[in-house]
């Protein structure tokens, strides 16, 4: 179970809530007005296309974002007013076939899909057991000179819920036909779009020099959270996921559950704290602020070495819903 949501938790930290980068064919309305429809699906056409068929329907995206930092490649692509959204995170940075929901030996990434609508709902995730393949990413085209990313992808998303009775429920949703053409990509983080929001930490005793900062409220296994991540462009990341049952005070943290903690050193290389402390001094659902200073170790789900040290944490920020 610990496994599971770390690696949950460092696919949530990967996806972006950037502004969309539409690129040719997209618009920022109704689906409908794109210039592409259910048949134009031909990996030669240059309009730039995300859609994927399931529920009798296709799901044609007219907002897009995508990154391709460091070896990974994270699309999310949206759909109409209510943030619906498909999802695919992949490390690599090649063309290829690329499973979804298996973990490699001795490592804690994995390959992801997902899907979901932005309003606390639980998401269907491609992944079940981690051992077997829930789907593939073939990435036929990495268009460097252009930054554009094309290929197909299928994936069979798992979703778990709790019934009256306390037990675990699991729903599917087959993800088929899926395409992506000609999108556009960032290969770079950003920077922090509100100048205002500061955060700082030391990893084992050096600074932390964030490229960017993010605090998003997200769901995670079932739960509401607040999600604060800050990055640098090579993926290294520190990230903290709060419980919105917040309370002013000190509390432990670990690598789940309502205060939890995640140092990536890197994207393929995750560490989850096993022990520590964050302390929230403000935290104002009005003005959608959060103040507090933190602490942790972290150490890798399945070694026992290295472990980092993260301390003299602090952030101050506004969050985004």
């Amino acid at each position: 179970m610990k496994k599971t949501l770390i690696i949950l938790f460092s696919v949530i930290l990967l996806l972006s809530c950037e502004d969309p980068v539409l690129g040719p064919g997209f618009t920022d309305g109704n689906p409908n007005n794109n210039n592409n429809n259910n048949n134009n699906n031909n990996n030669n056409n240059t309009e730039s296309i995300f859609q994927v068929d399931f529920d009798n329907q296709t799901f044609i995206a007219n907002q897009v974002i995508a990154t391709f930092v460091s070896g990974t490649i994270n699309i999310t692509a949206m759909r109409g007013s209510n943030d619906e959204y498909v999802t695919l995170t992949i490390f690599g940075d090649s063309p290829g076939t690329y499973q979804l929901g298996i973990v490699p030996p001795n490592q804690t990434t994995i390959n992801a899909g997902a899907y979901g609508i932005e309003n606390g709902a639980i998401p269907y995730i491609a992944a079940n057991d981690l051992q077997t393949s829930a789907g593939e990413v073939t990435i036929t085209e990495i268009d460097t000179s252009n930054k554009t990313l094309t290929g197909t992808f299928d994936f069979i998303g798992y979703k778990t819920e709790v019934d009256a009775n306390g037990d675990a429920v699991i729903d599917t949703k087959e993800f088929t036909e899926g395409v992506f053409n000609n999108i556009t990509y960032t290969d770079d983080l950003g920077t922090n779009s509100d100048s205002d929001n500061t955060f700082f930490a030391k990893v084992d005793g050096t600074e932390f020099e964030e490229d960017s900062i993010l605090a998003v409220k997200t769901d995670l296994a079932g739960n509401t959270f607040l999600s604060i991540t800050a990055t640098k462009n090579n993926l290294e990341t520190i990230g903290l996921n709060i419980t919105t049952e917040i309370t002013i005070g000190t509390h432990n943290i670990s690598s789940f559950g309502e205060y939890a903690a995640i140092y990536n050193a890197s994207a393929t290389e995750n560490f989850g704290a096993d022990g520590g402390t964050i302390t929230i001094e403000e935290y104002n659902t009005s003005t959608k602020k959060i103040k507090g200073t933190f602490e942790f170790t972290a150490s890798p789900v399945l070694e026992n070495n290295p472990i980092y040290t993260i301390s003299e944490g602090a952030f101050d920020l506004t969050y985004t819903e």
